[in-house]
């Protein structure tokens, strides 16, 4: 019986150990890293930030502030690079603050891009649903 659970155990930990990668994997392919319905705060921050970039460099930028924001250490920077342009960014998030039951974080992105160089920067909440807020 003993050898029983300690299989069953011992596949579960591989089963959870080959989820973490393969979400792991994803979140290395942008377009798979961010949700559908996440849209880059920078671009709410300011409309004319990014407003030439094609969908997979939207998407690209968009999984790294979520990356930023979700795992990044307080001015730690989180690189990306367009996949289909000559575009490349960071995100910087800042040390986490709550309000009230949310977890907020203050973040700057820069845009390096064929137009030049652009900077966005809020404070964002995060929802209870996962997905972060911009804040005035």
């Amino acid at each position: 019986m003993k050898s029983i659970v300690l299989t069953a155990c011992l596949i579960s930990l591989l089963m959870l150990s080959a989820c973490d990668r393969s979400r792991k994997a994803a979140a290395e392919v942008p377009g798979l890293a961010a949700p559908t319905h996440s849209r880059a705060l920078a671009f709410q921050a300011d409309p004319q930030f990014g407003a030439k970039l094609d969908s997979d460099d939207r998407a690209a930028l968009t999984a790294a502030e979520i990356k930023a924001l979700d795992y990044g250490k307080s001015g730690e920077q989180i690189a990306w690079t367009g996949i289909s342009s000559e575009t490349s960014g960071t995100v910087v998030a800042q040390q986490p603050f709550r309000v009230g039951d949310a977890n907020c974080r203050r973040f700057k992105h820069k845009l390096l891009s064929g137009v030049g160089t652009q900077l966005a920067q809020g404070t964002a909440c995060k929802r209870s649903d996962g997905a972060w807020k911009l804040v005035q």
